[in-house]
């Protein structure tokens, strides 16, 4: 990956889905996610391991927002400032894709 994305740059209408060339697993409450293309072992949990949960599918921002949201006590500004710093990160990591597409 060229370019560096930036949370402002994610968007509520964006797809996310987690990339083909990665594989992970739940261990105790942490998910441990390896990025196959770079060998680089990733581990997130608590809310980071939520929303990882559900990039299985593909899903937009806005419907990780809401999950978290039903899920932990966030107001919306903070949860999609946080979700979209997540994204970001997991995507500057070669973890996931975005796209402005419709998930299916």
């Amino acid at each position: 990956m060229s370019d560096i994305i930036q949370p402002s740059e994610i968007h509520p209408s964006h797809v996310v889905v987690a990339a083909k060339a990665q594989v992970s697993s739940l261990v105790n409450d942490e998910v441990v996610i390896l990025n196959v293309d770079t060998g680089v072992y990733h581990g997130v949990d608590g809310v980071a391991a939520f929303v990882w949960q559900r990039l299985n599918a593909p899903v937009t921002v806005n419907d990780l927002c809401d999950a978290v949201m039903r899920e932990y006590d966030v107001d919306a500004e903070r949860c999609r400032a946080d979700i979209a710093a997540l994204l970001a990160d997991f995507a500057n990591n070669g973890l996931i894709q975005i796209s402005n597409a419709t998930p299916a």
